[in-house]
């Protein structure tokens, strides 16, 4: 992608948020999902209604052209998770996310980094 040094900030897993600025970024991620198990069913009579769950492996890799026009190394990041896929109030899509994601660059920063991530819109 490009952007302004302002604006261009890719998503690299293991690596901080806004760890990097650049002006040109080649991206580039692959994510495989295992599926573990599948619910349908709810809890009694809460809002929630559980439909699977999944584990998943990821590789990100990323080569940024930074704002004096010099490159970074190639950087890549590995890690996997599990996600829970659910309804609430039986009707909107809710994601819960958990995931363990390592830099393999230290050099620019990678590290060991776990998230937790709710979202909806599945």
């Amino acid at each position: 992608g490009q952007g302004s040094p302002s604006n261009l900030n890719p998503p690299l897993r293991g690596y901080y948020m806004g760890q990097f600025r650049g002006v040109k970024a080649l991206v580039t991620q692959a994510e495989y999902s295992i599926p573990v198990g599948q619910f349908f069913s709810g809890i009694s009579i809460s809002p929630f209604f559980f439909k699977n769950l999944a584990a998943f492996a990821f590789y990100d890799g990323a080569i940024i052209e930074r704002t004096n026009h010099s490159y970074t190394q190639w950087l890549g990041g590995v890690g996997g998770g599990a996600f829970l896929n659910t309804l609430l109030f039986y009707n909107f899509p809710f994601q819960i996310r958990a995931e363990l994601s390592y830099g393999l660059n230290k050099t620019y920063g990678g590290d060991l980094i776990t998230s937790l991530l709710f979202g909806g819109g599945i």
